[in-house]
């Protein structure tokens, strides 16, 4: 969580099915104190990129948000709100575990004709190896993603992937 007054930045009391947290402000003013704990990393976006990911450790952000200057700018270009947005998106360190099932019908030989029941179930771990991967192809432009998005996504793509090869 975050304390304007302080503008510390950090994730506090995560979830255990937590994968993803957003920091809910997109107006982080510069010199941000960033706080990202070992379990974790943080991801900085300015502009619309990926600037960077921190590991462990304390950090300033520089976000070209001086809340004085920004409002000469804002008022001068008649801007109604701050134009220098930035966000921080944590991502657990952590392996989760998932499980997984199939159901569905199958066809076993050419000259048989009724179809067989094909039943599957089993377990899976992962973890986040690449942050910046797992941001910009898994999470898009979501603020938060837990286990339950993920199993569910290999749910689908394990019973897809079972139905190909059938």
């Amino acid at each position: 969580m975050a304390d304007e007054r302080t503008n510390v930045i950090a994730w506090q009391n995560p979830g255990p099915e937590d994968i993803v947290w957003e920091y809910d402000q997109e107006y982080i003013r510069t010199l941000t104190s960033l706080t990202v704990d070992e379990w974790q990393w943080a991801v900085f976006v300015r502009d619309g990129q990926i600037l960077r990911v921190f590991d462990a450790g304390k950090y300033s952000l520089t976000t070209a948000n001086f809340p004085f200057l920004t409002k000469i700018y804002e008022k001068v270009l008649g801007y109604k709100e701050n134009v220098f947005k930035a966000k921080v998106i944590f991502v657990s360190k952590k392996q989760f575990q998932g499980k997984w099932g199939v159901r569905t019908m199958c066809k076993v030989a050419q000259n048989y004709d009724a179809p067989i029941p094909l039943m599957g179930n089993g377990e899976f771990t992962y973890r986040v190896s690449d942050p910046e991967t797992f941001i910009t192809q898994m999470i898009g432009g979501g603020k938060s993603f837990n286990t339950g998005s993920v199993s569910s996504f290999m749910k689908s793509f394990i019973n897809e992937q079972i139905g190909q090869q059938l």
